[in-house]
């Protein structure tokens, strides 16, 4: 680390991470780009894997703060920023692992492409023991990130590297505890190009324990959250945030499934963007375990179909996905 300021800031919070935690570190502590810090927030762990760790590490570039109470991760996300110094932010989750030259190949992307706001890499999806299951979906360019960041992630959250002032001016909004990560990109993808390197330098964990697993459906009501307030802001509409957080908490409490949740979506937003509602009614028509979910998918999606100006894609849209729609080519290729 240089003597005044680290050039990288990597945050993490942490609430009993357990094995995986020491994993994670190490991937950043042992990077081969040296001049960073690693900003840990734990959460008020009681399973004593960062009390190991303080115990273990004699690293000055680990800097840890501990919190008497969860402030979950969008919370504890921005804890660790205003804590942080350095120029450039990397957030990871405690679970997961960068590979060695991952910041020391972001850092001189980023250094040769001043007008990006962040770039991403490629992702391999590994298990509880880190053996590699397969390849997650990653976007190349600046104006694929662009477009489908209207509808999920271009790239593994974990896997981007960003500037410190598209992050300081996007903090992460509480009011999506389990999706904060797409609000946040989504957000940024509006201001700054974000673009994603050809080498897979990222490690992410699938397992039993990880808050996208246990709270799916809370994720899935966050994530169609997030998709309208991205649909009015490119619009040039207020995003109205209370009444949407309002829906999204109703939602959360009650819903069972996803198809509960995109039924309650299509109930309250179907006349607020013909594309959504196509695209919501294509994710309740996958999910749909009834004749009625069914019936209700088509119901809202042919009025918008029939009524749009950009009907071809629109079709295509609904029919074969945003991929398709949009000629988007992701790593791996999906034919």
């Amino acid at each position: 680390m240089s003597a005044s300021l680290p050039t990288v800031s990597v945050l993490m919070t942490t609430l009993n991470g357990g094995r995986y935690l020491a994993p994670a570190i190490s991937s950043i502590l042992g990077q081969t780009w040296r001049d960073l810090e690693l900003v840990l927030v734990d959460n008020g762990s009681t399973d004593g894997a960062v009390d190991a760790l303080i115990g273990a590490s004699k690293d000055v570039r680990l800097r840890v703060f501990r919190q008497s109470h969860n402030l979950g991760i969008a919370q504890g996300t921005n804890f660790a920023l205003a804590q942080s110094r350095g120029r450039l932010i990397a957030v990871i989750d405690h679970d997961d692992e960068a590979l060695p030259e991952r910041l020391a190949r972001q850092v001189a992307w980023l250094e040769a492409n001043p007008t990006h706001g962040g770039v991403a890499a490629r992702t391999w999806l590994v298990d509880e023991a880190g053996r590699r299951l397969r390849p997650d979906f990653t976007l190349h360019t600046a104006e694929e990130h662009r477009i489908f960041t209207q509808f999920s992630q271009a790239a593994n959250f974990g896997a981007h590297l960003f500037r410190r002032e598209a992050v300081a001016a996007h903090p992460r909004r509480v009011v999506f505890p389990y999706s904060s990560d797409f609000d946040f990109i989504s957000r940024v993808a509006d201001s700054a190009p974000i673009t994603a390197l050809p080498e897979v330098l990222f490690h992410y964990r699938i397992h039993a324990r990880q808050a996208t697993q246990v709270h799916r459906c809370e994720q899935i009501a966050a994530e169609c959250a997030v998709r309208l307030l991205t649909a009015r802001r490119r619009a040039g509409q207020p995003e109205d945030l209370p009444s949407v957080a309002a829906w999204l908490t109703a939602t959360s409490s009650a819903a069972r499934d996803a198809a509960a949740v995109y039924r309650a979506w299509l109930a309250n937003y179907h006349a607020a963007s013909p594309l959504l509602t196509i695209y919501h009614a294509r994710k309740l028509l996958s999910v749909a375990r009834t004749p009625a979910d069914a019936w209700t998918a088509i119901r809202h999606a042919w009025p918008a179909l029939s009524g749009a100006s950009d009907r071809r894609r629109l079709h295509h849209l609904f029919l074969r996905g945003p991929l398709r729609a949009f000629h988007l080519r992701p790593w791996p290729v999906y034919d």
